[in-house]
């Protein structure tokens, strides 16, 4: 037994009879070589709790140790558990499972942090399992919420999983798993052998100290969350700094754990020996906690979006105020996609960009979708796509503002964008082409032209035309196209830029945005899937070095969180749906496409 040293000969005596105490008391607990020991909680009354919020400090670590913060339903239908381990030296991570309805009713993720893995388990029942390195500290609290609520297909319930992150100071969204109810009340709630446990799961090191401390709050919602006072253990348990505690390892090992915690932990209460603990203080929530466990952020699916006839959704006002969020002025650029290219292009001629939308848009809503959101030639910039309301100018000398419905862009800067574009660099396709010029985003100039589309693919083209010199200074003609996916071609106009001989940039962009017209001021918020294809310039696919994505929530121009961005195969689709508060760790991330053939 290692004591510690100290000059005073009284200090060193008094620290000897402390370290002594603790060992008779880890001695009455006895088996402390055991690999897993358990708190039983007394649910008081709140068996069909489903909101559970928890606490675990670990004061003492090994790797291959499980520390669960809550185990629930064990043993029965759906039952779960999530906390954290002690993998290795240099891993630590945060886990969360749920256990099968049944031999054929499996759960599925239907969400998840970007950085989350899932899939199957088995080895102790089969079920749902996820995981995600975190690299949680000793001594620092790791808080945890599980909440159950029903799920979005009939007769199943979503367990949510959100872990918080103390350097960001916000909540994660780890995960969301679906299990289907097959008529057992356990899936619907967190009550139920609740229990906490620490777990050495490889029986390594059996002597090295291991101790955590524990709080839970269960209830019907997060303004009903109680603290759990009451618990019984096994093993090595007891009372520590008003919290549970577990502890493993040898007697003099946890000794001199417990001899050397900082002085505000105070001295444990051993359990066991048939002597009933007193109960823990109860606890209230802070008001600033449960105010974000009201609104908490949401991962991305995990599956593609379904398709429907529908695009309605409640007022954005409705869903903002439901997800507590405030909007913010359209327009609403509700999704950024930026590929990286690896080299830029020289000589261009075109640009061709597949569209599929997955549902009819009628032009009662203002969406604007942009598989040309941003491209670049010798340094000006062109910019484009789909609009489910046009608007614009009848010509150069009538500027009454009309909305024809739906229709095609094609829009560009001035190098500056100080600069007016004048109309004599617009040539519109047709007699029912609308134009305009002007500075309020920047000085454009731009053509419109309507084009009834739908649900279906598209490819949305740019293509250089004729080159003229007027004046000594040369000139090129740009043409937009669109050409449906039966491969009728309806031609937008064209729009002339500086130059004759053109370097492609090495990045492009795509956005889906909602917009603001004086037909409809505040626009709703369509729900509809956008798939963008790879993009092809000069007639080839270019290489790509990475793709992006972004979500603008403060510039550029907001807009509340509503959608996420997927890979698909070697396309980006954009799923938009109800508002959320969205992880901030999530407003950027990247886009992992298959290789482009």
């Amino acid at each position: 037994m290692i004591l510690r040293q100290h000059s005073s000969p009284g200090l060193k005596i008094k620290t000897m009879k402390s370290t002594i105490t603790l060992i008779f008391g880890l001695v009455l607990l006895g088996g402390l070589d055991v690999r897993a020991q358990h708190l039983w909680w007394d649910l008081a009354g709140q068996g069909d709790g489903t909101c559970l919020y928890g606490e675990i400090t670990v004061l003492a670590t090994q790797p291959t140790t499980y520390y669960c913060g809550a185990n629930w339903h064990p043993g029965e239908p759906a039952g779960g558990y999530c906390g954290i381990q002690h993998n290795g030296r240099q891993e630590r991570r945060t886990i969360f499972s749920i256990w099968d309805t049944s031999p054929t009713l499996h759960p599925k993720v239907t969400e998840a942090h970007s950085r989350v893995e899932f899939g199957r388990f088995g080895g102790e029942g089969e079920g749902g399992h996820t995981h995600m390195i975190w690299d949680w500290k000793t001594n620092v609290t790791f808080q945890f919420f599980v909440c159950k609520q029903p799920g979005a297909d009939a007769a199943t319930t979503d367990t949510r999983y959100y872990i918080f992150d103390p350097a960001a100071k916000s909540w994660h969204h780890l995960a969301t798993i679906r299990s289907p109810d097959g008529g057992r009340h356990s899936v619907e709630t967190l009550g139920g052998g609740v229990n906490s446990f620490l777990e050495n799961f490889s029986g390594q090191s059996p002597s090295a100290a291991r101790l955590a401390i524990y709080r839970l709050w269960l209830g019907p919602d997060v303004d009903g969350l109680k603290s759990l006072t009451r618990a019984v253990g096994d093993g090595a348990w007891g009372q520590l700094h008003d919290n549970y505690f577990l502890a493993a390892g040898g007697t003099n090992e946890l000794a001199e754990v417990f001899a050397n915690l900082p002085s505000h932990y105070g001295k444990p209460v051993y359990g066991g020996g048939g002597i009933p603990l007193d109960p823990l203080t109860e606890k209230k929530l802070p008001p600033g906690l449960i105010a974000q466990l009201k609104h908490l952020p949401r991962a991305a699916g995990t599956e593609k979006a379904t398709t429907e006839d529908s695009c309605a959704q409640p007022s954005p006002q409705e869903m903002a105020e439901a997800a507590g969020v405030t909007l913010p002025h359209q327009p609403w650029h509700v999704a950024n996609i930026w590929w990286n290219l690896k080299n830029p292009v020289e000589h261009f001629n075109s640009l061709e960009m597949d569209v599929t939308v997955d549902r009819d848009i009628p032009p009662t809503y203002n969406l604007y979708v942009s598989p040309c959101g941003i491209a670049q030639i010798n340094g000006l910039q062109f910019y484009g796509g789909l609009q489910s309301n046009i608007n614009g100018w009848r010509n150069a000398t009538d500027h009454e503002r009309v909305f024809p419905g739906r229709g095609a862009i094609f829009s560009r800067w001035s190098a500056d964008k100080k600069t007016p574009v004048g109309l004599e660099n617009v040539r519109a396709a047709g007699g029912d082409c609308l134009v305009e010029s002007a500075g309020y985003e920047g000085e454009f100039a731009s053509v419109r032209r309507p084009f009834a589309w739908s649900k279906g693919t598209y490819t949305y083209s740019i293509r250089k035309g004729a080159t003229e010199i007027a004046d000594g200074k040369t000139n090129t003609w740009f043409t937009c196209r669109v050409q449906s996916a039966d491969g009728a071609v309806r031609e937008i106009g064209s729009l002339r830029f500086e130059g004759d001989d053109f370097k492609f940039w090495a990045r492009h962009s795509a956005f889906v945005e909602v917009y603001s017209t004086a037909k409809i001021p505040h626009a709703s918020l369509p729900k509809v899937n956008v798939t963008f294809g790879w993009p092809r310039v000069n007639g080839e696919k270019v290489p790509v070095e990475k793709v992006s994505a972004y979500y603008p929530s403060k510039t550029g121009p907001a807009a509340p969180d509503c959608c996420w961005i997927k890979a698909d195969g070697e396309n980006v689709r954009v799923e938009i749906g109800p508002i959320f508060v969205r992880d901030e760790t999530q407003r950027r991330h990247e886009v992992k496409l298959s290789a482009s053939k």
